[in-house]
């Protein structure tokens, strides 16, 4: 999945420092023609997606992924390393089959974080 962002370098830094998440990748490449591009692949600690940290164009602007969804196993404990590492996040919400929050990186790109209830 890729995720637009305004800066990679600022993306980086909130993803891997903010959030935790491993950094996969970050390597510079050139097309045919010259142009010089940047793969930036990050994943959730512990996850098994992979998300690449691309720069905005005209057919992927910054900020306007919403609802990306990740899981926790205890969305208390996640919640609470968020905060240490001055990410804020909104209130808990309470569903029959789910808790939920969400957080937006540096860009306004939105994140849920959930977790499934026993049933």
């Amino acid at each position: 999945m890729s995720v637009p962002v305004r800066d990679q370098d600022q993306a980086k830094d909130f993803y891997v420092r903010g959030l935790g998440w491993d950094l996969l990748s970050d390597e510079e490449y050139e097309l045919a023609g010259g142009t010089r591009l940047r793969w930036l692949e990050v994943r959730p600690h512990g996850g098994q997606t992979a998300i690449t940290l691309v720069l905005e164009d005209e057919t992927m602007k910054a900020g306007l992924m919403k609802g990306l969804v990740l899981r926790a196993s205890s969305l208390d404990s996640t919640v609470a390393d968020l905060a240490s590492r001055g990410v804020a996040t909104e209130k808990i919400q309470e569903t029959p089959w789910a808790r939920h929050t969400s957080f937006q990186d540096l860009d306004g790109n939105t994140w849920i974080i959930q977790e499934i209830r026993n049933r």
